[in-house]
């Protein structure tokens, strides 16, 4: 079953802290004490214009934390599924090239992969940000996201969340990827 919005819940859950203020992707992504980060394939930059694909199983908690202020926001992360559970797919990006009213026009484009690499879902190109106030350097996570639930009669194993993240303003495009696995 294929939602626009679409969660995942892991048995071993990982916890994600997203730090706003030292934690920025200015000429790539740095932790608080401002080393890099290596890219990942969850994980890209390209000057300052970054993503990162976030999965998890509570993406009502993930919006709820997101929206409280505070010094770190903990986002609860899986890899690992059971038949039915929903797989959220988020995006947190930073830095996209801003209009001539200082807005980010961000779109994101979804394709999920089954375990034999063949399309699960097609999603067409939907909003990230569009027409909003660009974060600048801070982290915001879009608007759009998808869910993700394998039924019963659907294979288990590794499945893959593709996101393409296009920045319409600059023309810079990320291809992030994330891999989760269902099982009895």
């Amino acid at each position: 079953m294929l939602q626009r919005k679409r969660q995942l819940k892991l048995p071993s859950t990982l916890s994600l802290i997203i730090l706003l203020l030292p934690f920025s992707i200015w000429a790539g992504w740095i932790d608080r004490a401002g080393n890099e980060l290596p890219e990942t394939h969850d994980q890209k930059s390209i000057g300052d214009f970054g993503a990162w694909l976030i999965l998890t199983g509570n993406v009502n908690q993930a919006f709820k934390n997101w929206g409280t202020p505070s010094e770190a926001i903990y986002i609860d992360t899986e890899d690992k599924f059971k038949r039915n559970e929903f797989v959220s797919a988020l995006v947190v990006f930073s830095g996209c090239g801003e209009d001539e009213l200082g807005n980010c026009n961000l779109a994101v484009k979804f394709k999920v992969l089954n375990p034999t690499g063949g399309i699960y879902a097609d999603i067409p190109l939907q909003e990230a940000w569009i027409g909003k106030p660009s974060p600048g350097k801070a982290l915001q996570m879009s608007v759009g996201y998808i869910m993700v639930s394998i039924e019963d009669h659907e294979p288990i194993g590794t499945y893959e969340i593709e996101a393409d993240i296009i920045d319409l303003n600059s023309k810079k495009e990320l291809n992030l990827s994330s891999k989760f696995l269902v099982a009895e």
